[in-house]
């Protein structure tokens, strides 16, 4: 990838509304959990915290995650695991996600969203802890509508 289209790429962060943002963990073990929770009210530019959103090919209404570190996409491994992040995804139904609250051409700060997994159908992102605090894993969980699951859509500006 060249740096000119790299810096051509929409990058966004997804703040829970619980407080805290979805961050890629990229060295982890195998049982670990690489999609964490991490507080950053300044919303300062990190790499880790940074997701191209792209439609999924073939597709109307499905999308994916992947990290601008590496373009590791998002997964879901069930109900209540944590969640999965691996090169090489992006034609499996368990890294495709149904965006619910906006529509793909209008995502924006606006709108509260909710990610649902294409795979798990009634398994949504989720941030099962009481309280926004640092390292502690995302899973996928049974669809509740409540802040947990409720996101909003963040773009990156690029440092110069």
């Amino acid at each position: 990838m060249s740096g000119q289209k790299a810096h051509s790429e929409v990058l966004y962060m997804l703040r829970s509304e619980k407080g805290v943002f979805v961050h890629f963990f990229h060295k982890h073990g195998p049982e670990q959990a690489p999609i964490l929770g991490y507080k950053n009210d300044s919303r300062v530019y990190n790499p880790n915290m940074n997701w191209k959103i792209e439609r999924v090919p073939g597709t109307d209404t499905r999308i994916l995650f992947k990290s601008e570190i590496d373009d590791a996409v998002i997964y879901s491994k069930g109900r209540d695991y944590h969640l999965g992040a691996n090169q090489g995804m992006e034609g499996r139904d368990t890294a495709h996600w149904y965006l619910e609250g906006c529509d793909f051409s209008e995502i924006s700060e606006a709108p509260l969203v909710r990610f649902r997994n294409a795979k798990h159908s009634t398994l949504y992102l989720d941030w099962q802890h009481p309280e926004p605090t640092d390292g502690k894993a995302f899973v996928t969980g049974q669809g509740n509508n409540n802040a947990s699951q409720i996101f909003r859509i963040c773009r990156v500006h690029r440092p110069e």
